[in-house]
């Protein structure tokens, strides 16, 4: 009996020790796979917010621009109009969409704004009104949306960034959003059209849930729109306190933060610049106890699992412990496996009992944190192919001075992201001609990339083929404005009208001291003439006398080439719209002003320092604000060596040194 009671002792302890190490096991390889668990549910939520923020920016902004191009459209058909007709036309086009509410058209009358037309939706029986009087409303809203108007007359520097967004639903009491923009007919009379819309749509795109509320803002912190309807009629100044500073201090386009409210509940937010703007930006605030309790609810569900266990391995003792430590010692490896890094490690247990189901959720953890490293993955490969596209497109610019017997020039160009959108070249044509282009595509990033890559090829390929191709004893020569034309067709057919650029195209023909030169939208180059009264009287000419429309939008379109004649040392200066439109932190942009005053400062100063000169001026300006376009500046120079023709061997020319305009 004794030897009984004491195999029976020594076997309770053998098993309560046992029991114990196995828990211990289960229990440490548990807390280690919860914990990296939690730091990868941690970074998930993060990268997911960000996300959020950047769809909903791109989402707000493709509406906007909807509604934007809509005005467009229907202010173009009214030019040439009487009242009647204008305000029949608006009926029509408020009919046309159940989310247009009112449009109103006003003009300013020496000191004050006047209302010119007025048009109200026919769809007055809609819900949307909230037992309001829709007549009242109409008559409310012509109010509001003149007040809306600028108290003074639009300055040409102002005309970059014309549209008004505001949102009446305070003033109001009804989900709506105001969209004003400028309009400028024949004769030069401006004409302010305001867009009234239903705030349901824009609203219903932004992300929303228990733990997530979204807000469309602007810069200084009023909400345009919102995906709570508290948040449209008084703001949500917890999400735009928190992360409008850090948006505004940031050079990225979008950023993300933790904060705590008074109440001492944490937060995860993030901020995304609505593309096209640097006033405007969708933010969300997501509840980041979620994150917490999912990562508790793993480590409490673990615990229990374990104790279950450990009572299950009582019971079962009494039957067989073998079977029971085999799937332990499975388990464990497998857990072992996965804190070391193998995801694709099976979890699996034979029996059906709790250990089965601990094997099925470390299982799924196990997939989870694998999908997480698997998008990890797929985002730097991402981050490597913009990297060798932006190689690949460095390569389309010319190295170094790009000297010739005939040029010097000099550049400096610099992309808003990691793909531009900003291309020049510098090509040798048939006779000693030389060609030199510069181009601005829609946009900036990839796509602006692919419209310069389409340039490149094309041009080096008109180049060549100018300089090597034949016909009989007749040499084809390509001009400029041959070149856009051909151009202009095969952009409109790879990009089916979609994108574009902005291109200006000169050819210099040594032997006749002459540039010939064609326009399709670019920026007009700055003319230096190297004589003694322009030098002087410091004047700064502009190349304004031949204007062609954008290449790829329409199929067929039209240059004419202007000829005028050059001297040694005369300089042209050719840029994008980026070099004068971009702005500092005040919203200023440099303006094409400052460029001709940093050049009169460099008249003695070769191409080189010039081209330093004006870009080191320009960045001053811009100070941390990141760019908002490509910037690109050529200085091209008539080599002083070079020899001129004699009057009497020059050909007739279609235009002189003096066919420009000074500035």
């Amino acid at each position: 009996m004794q030897n009984l009671r004491l195999v029976s002792s020594l076997g309770a302890k053998l098993f309560f020790l046992t029991a114990g190490l196995v828990l211990v096991t289960v229990t440490v390889n548990s807390w280690q796979s919860t914990r990296l668990f939690k730091k990868d549910l941690e970074r998930f939520s993060e990268d997911e917010t960000i996300l959020q923020a950047r769809e909903a920016a791109q989402i707000s902004a493709a509406l906007v621009d909807n509604w934007a191009l809509q005005m467009g459209l229907v202010m173009h058909q009214l030019a040439g109009l009487n009242d009647a007709a204008r305000n029949l036309q608006l009926a029509q086009f408020l009919a046309a969409s159940p989310e247009l509410v009112a449009i109103h058209l006003s003009k300013r009358d020496h000191s004050k704004q006047i209302s010119m037309n007025y048009a109200f939706t026919k769809q007055t029986r809609s819900v949307r009104f909230d037992g309001q009087d829709p007549a009242a409303v109409a008559a409310d809203l012509r109010t509001k949306t003149l007040a809306l108007m600028p108290k003074t007359k639009l300055e040409d520097k102002d005309k970059t960034k014309p549209m008004i967004l505001r949102n009446l639903t305070p003033v109001t009491k009804l989900p709506l959003l105001a969209l004003a923009m400028p309009f400028t007919y024949a004769g030069g009379e401006e004409v302010w059209a305001t867009l009234v819309v239903w705030q349901n749509r824009l609203s219903s795109l932004l992300p929303s849930s228990k733990l997530i509320s979204t807000v469309f803002i602007d810069s200084q912190g009023k909400v345009l729109s919102a995906s709570e309807k508290s948040s449209l009629l008084g703001g949500d100044p917890l999400t735009v306190s928190n992360l409008l500073p850090l948006a505004r201090q940031s050079d990225a386009s979008s950023g993300f933060t933790t904060f705590s409210d008074e109440q001492g509940g944490r937060w995860l937010g993030a901020f995304s610049k609505v593309q096209g703007s640097s006033t405007t930006w969708v933010m969300i605030r997501r509840d980041a106890r979620a994150v917490e309790e999912a990562a508790q609810a793993l480590i409490k569900r673990t615990v229990v699992w374990a104790w279950v266990f450990m009572l299950a391995a009582v019971m079962v003792s009494v039957l067989g412990a073998s079977g029971l430590t085999r799937n332990i010692r499975d388990l464990t490896a497998a857990t072992k496996q996965i804190a070391g890094g193998d995801f694709d490690t099976k979890v699996s247990a034979s029996s059906r009992d709790e250990v089965g189901v601990l094997a099925q959720s470390i299982g799924e953890m196990a997939l989870k944190i694998k999908s997480l490293l698997v998008s990890q993955v797929a985002q730097a490969r991402l981050e490597q192919e913009i990297a060798t596209a932006k190689i690949v497109q460095e390569s389309f610019f010319p190295k170094g001075a790009a000297d010739s017997q005939a040029l010097h020039l000099a550049w400096k160009s610099r992309s808003a992201s990691e793909c531009g959108g900003d291309w020049w070249g510098h090509f040798p044509l048939d006779d000693g001609r030389e060609l030199i282009c510069i181009a601005d595509a829609t946009g900036h990033g990839a796509p602006a990339a692919l419209v310069t890559a389409i340039a490149y090829a094309t041009t080096t390929f008109v180049a060549e083929f100018n300089r090597r191709y034949q016909q009989g004893t007749t040499r084809i020569r390509v001009s400029p404005s041959r070149l856009l034309e051909d151009l202009n067709r095969i952009l409109n057919q790879a990009l089916g009208g979609q994108l574009g650029m902005t291109f200006f195209a000169a050819s210099f023909d040594p032997s006749a001291g002459q540039l010939t030169y064609a326009n399709a939208g670019h920026n007009f180059p700055l003319y230096m003439a190297n004589t003694a009264a322009a030098q002087a009287e410091q004047k700064i000419a502009s190349l304004n006398k031949a204007m062609g429309s954008p290449l790829g939008f329409e199929p067929v379109a039209i240059y004419k080439d202007k000829t005028m004649q050059l001297h040694a040392g005369d300089r042209i200066i050719f840029y994008t719209d980026g070099l004068i439109e971009c702005t500092s932190e005040e919203q200023k942009q440099w303006g094409k002003i400052n460029l001709t005053k940093v050049l009169k400062t460099q008249l003695n100063a070769n191409v080189q320092d010039m081209a330093t000169a004006v870009f080191e001026k320009a960045f001053e300006h811009f100070g941390a604000v990141p760019l908002g376009d490509d910037v690109t500046l050529v200085v091209a120079e008539i080599n002083s060596a070079w020899r001129e023709p004699t009057p009497d061997l020059l050909p007739g020319a279609s235009g002189s040194a003096l066919d420009v305009d000074a500035t």
